[in-house]
């Protein structure tokens, strides 16, 4: 394998895994070290260094974090989030993946970005109301302390995949085996993991 398809490879997965807590965030990161020069992407994606794009994605990062926030705004989210968040994914494997066709681009988005984000987007609710629950106080000013960790965890982890790529091996694989783990564990305990959403959205079953 080529060493630049490589490290693509490895980047593009790290950031699926970051993609699939925070999408914003990873698709601002993108776009903001191939802006500087740090990243090539794919011609067909160069728009994403423009700096009009840029303040767009800044905008929705925003929103996305703010919306997290909250504690039955983020159940929506998250929801919402395993087509948008795996979409996001999508996109920015098929930038990332110079060495192909934009075609071959989008099957590797899928089979490589899609898959990894949707899973730890489907593990992350569950992670998310598990370690509130160890936290004291209020389930709400718990969520909120959880978000603000989480924005940071993503802004260092999409360093780290940008400057060290094999990090971005390491963290996808952590977040895909920890989404297999949380979704095994919640099955193997009598879970429907797909009523357990519809009842977070409109019974509010936290």
């Amino acid at each position: 394998m080529d060493a630049a398809l490589g490290w693509s490879f490895f980047i593009s997965w790290g950031v699926s895994a970051c993609c699939g807590w925070r999408a914003g965030l990873s698709l601002l990161g993108v776009s903001l070290v191939a802006h500087l020069g740090w990243l090539w992407l794919h011609p067909a994606f160069d728009f994403m260094t423009d700096w009009r794009f840029i303040s767009l994605v800044v905008l929705a990062a925003l929103v996305e974090s703010i919306i997290d926030k909250f504690r039955t705004s983020s159940v929506i989210l998250d929801s919402c989030g395993l087509v948008v968040r795996t979409g996001v994914a999508l996109w920015l494997v098929s930038s990332l993946i110079t060495n192909f066709s934009w075609g071959w681009g989008i099957v590797l988005g899928i089979a490589l970005g899609g898959a990894t984000t949707f899973l730890v987007n489907l593990a992350k609710p569950l992670t998310r109301t598990w370690l509130t629950d160890l936290l004291p106080g209020a389930t709400a000013l718990g969520s909120l302390i959880l978000s603000c960790v989480e924005d940071l965890a993503i802004c260092l982890a999409l360093l780290g995949v940008f400057f060290v790529p094999w990090l971005g091996l390491v963290y996808a694989l952590a977040g895909v085996l920890w989404a297999l783990f949380v979704l095994y564990q919640f099955i193997r305990q009598g879970g429907n993991l797909w009523r357990w959403h519809w009842d977070r959205i409109w019974l509010g079953d936290n």
